[in-house]
């Protein structure tokens, strides 16, 4: 009888415990990836992560709107999610850049999402980042942790396209477009 309770407790920690695994998990594969482009990109010696004043000439503010529409992978993408996000960001160094970004996920659960980050610069185009923050449901209540990873390509100084992949909670996987126009403040 005790021993029938004692399974019971164990399979309940059991799940909870796997749950918090796939969290870590996907934390520490994004926090790598950014770990293993910082190395790589600090071996080339032209590339300081540091501005100096001549550098630093413009407001290094900038607002940007984008739109995202995508396919969730949650039902084997046969839902097409459409969402659009307000974003700032501000300039730390050559090469890195902090983001703030609140937006709209269009889905049968609509989701209001408030998420900072960091997005690098890989070259002149190419950039990865990744945001982490808190999705609130509009039609069930509730709130859940949201994050981010993304990869794309600047087409100009105003324009940039890229693939971003957005997780909210256990269930909305969404992979799709980050269409974005960005303007200096």
């Amino acid at each position: 009888m005790m021993l029938s309770s004692v399974q019971s407790k164990g399979k309940g920690d059991v799940c909870c415990l796997n749950r918090n695994i796939q969290y870590m998990k996907r934390i520490f594969f994004t926090l790598l990836i950014l770990s293993a482009v910082s190395f790589v990109r600090a071996q080339n010696s032209e590339n300081s992560f540091i501005k100096n004043d001549s550098q630093n000439t413009g407001s290094n503010l900038k607002f940007g709107l984008s739109i995202n529409p995508g396919l969730n992978l949650g039902r084997f993408g046969s839902d097409l999610v459409l969402s659009g996000d307000l974003g700032l960001y501000k300039s730390l160094t050559n090469n890195l850049e902090a983001t703030f970004s609140a937006g709209y996920i269009g889905y049968s659960n609509a989701l209001i999402h408030v998420k900072p980050g960091f997005r690098y610069s890989l070259n002149d185009s190419f950039y990865t980042g990744v945001q982490a923050g808190i999705a609130i449901s509009t039609t069930e209540g509730g709130a859940y942790f949201a994050y981010s990873p993304t990869i794309g390509y600047k087409l100009n100084t105003k324009f940039d396209v890229g693939l971003k992949y957005d997780h909210v909670g256990r269930w909305l996987s969404v992979l799709g477009l980050n269409l974005t126009y960005r303007i200096g403040l």
